[in-house]
């Protein structure tokens, strides 16, 4: 576990942290009377014993975390891994005996939760000068689904340099999963490079436009030279935070939205063919979530109608923003008020996560599904109108 290493998900079904796992359908199949469908009512009561055990166990790790010398004796800090495989052992051990039926995506769940609060303890994130009054904290989970055989989405979650991306790869299992992959390693990678902590909002836009256009030409060249993966591309969605401001950029249908005062608001358009039909107005905007093309895109990476690079979006922030970056999978299966209302009652970005997409997953969606939740903590902004006279300074657009 590296010290700066972000958060990250790379081929599995949820880990973060440093954590890695690699297995098959998160859920036992049951047999018998219940046939092959997942074994819902042990599920159910293994998710209360967990909430009951993850409440002790957090409760144990926050207090060591909070002594400044290091929990247990572990103080020095080349024995902090030492510690941190010590909790999780104990943890095995834990719930070994207490719960001898667990499922993995559940344990999982557990040991994510509990990872990122020793990551807290073993790597601080960098505090920010005081030209850059705003913090993000952020929280993820990543789902294979009760449908699929593999997770093609991938995510990157780096409070340290405030940037998060979010990818759903397409193209059959090996094109989807490299392509998405391959996303997730060039922009955050190209980000980092060109970004200062005080970037101003040009200077911003224009490493975006640049990372995205990277990656969409690595991911076409790939194609290119491998027929094995001549079909792959993947959605994106980030943002970026620097000073005031959060710069949110996409391509594809995997979208971003903004819980303000209680309000959501979708900041992204999908890029596919519904979405244009509705532009067009061929279809109404009742049809459009449920009509036949919604999952056909139109713009991806790994593809040439990336053009002059991404949509994006420049979002004036205000104290107790709260932001979503999510794969179709998780959006296509919940309303944008189901969206609003567990994000506004939210008291943990993690624990928010893992609430939307099991919501997802209940309701039904037979896709992978990945949710980020950004938190923004800093000073509220000004409410007073802008020099420009505009109505609504908080959201602009600066891209096709």
């Amino acid at each position: 576990m590296g010290g700066n290493d972000p958060r990250s998900v790379r081929g599995t079904n949820r880990c973060s942290g440093g954590i890695r796992c690699r297995r098959g359908n998160p859920h036992r199949l049951a047999t018998g009377s219940h046939g092959t469908k997942p074994y819902i009512g042990e599920l159910g009561a293994f998710d209360v014993n967990v909430d009951r055990m993850t409440d002790e166990l957090l409760a144990d790790v926050a207090e060591c975390v909070s002594d400044p010398q290091g929990p247990q004796g572990y103080g020095n800090p080349e024995n902090r891994p030492e510690w941190l495989a010590d909790v999780l052992r104990n943890c095995l051990g834990t719930l070994a005996n207490d719960i001898p039926h667990a499922d993995q995506a559940g344990t999982m769940g557990l040991f994510d939760r509990l990872n990122s609060m020793v990551r807290q303890w073993m790597n601080p994130p960098n505090h920010h000068s005081s030209s850059d009054p705003f913090r993000v904290s952020s929280g993820l989970n990543t789902s294979i689904g009760y449908f699929r055989d593999n997770n093609e989405d991938r995510i990157v979650l780096d409070d340290r340099t405030m940037i998060y991306v979010v990818a759903d790869g397409m193209g059959g299992q090996a094109a989807g999963e490299q392509a998405s992959q391959m996303a997730v390693d060039i922009v955050p990678a190209t980000l980092r490079e060109l970004l200062s902590n005080d970037a101003e909002p040009i200077s911003v836009r224009e490493a975006i436009k640049r990372a995205v256009l990277l990656a969409n030409q690595s991911i076409v060249q790939k194609g290119d030279n491998d027929p094995s993966t001549q079909n792959m591309g993947t959605t994106i969605v980030l943002s970026v935070c620097r000073n005031d401001k959060m710069f949110v950029a996409h391509i594809g249908d995997s979208r971003a939205y903004l819980v303000r005062d209680g309000k959501i608001r979708r900041i992204t358009t999908d890029h596919n063919l519904a979405q244009a039909l509705f532009e067009a107005n061929t279809i109404s905007a009742e049809e459009l979530d449920t009509h036949r093309f919604r999952h056909v895109l139109w713009k991806y990476l790994g593809s040439k109608e990336v053009g002059e690079g991404p949509d994006m979006t420049e979002i004036e922030l205000h104290d107790g923003d709260r932001f979503l970056l999510a794969t179709d999978g998780l959006t296509g299966s919940l309303s944008d008020e189901l969206i609003r209302d567990e994000i506004v009652r939210a008291t943990d970005p993690t624990i928010c996560a893992d609430k939307l997409v099991k919501l997802a997953l209940d309701n039904g969606s037979r896709d992978n599904v990945t949710g980020a939740v950004l938190f923004v903590t800093g000073p509220v902004a000004s409410a007073e109108t802008p020099a420009d006279g505009k109505a609504d300074p908080e959201q602009t657009p600066t891209g096709d």
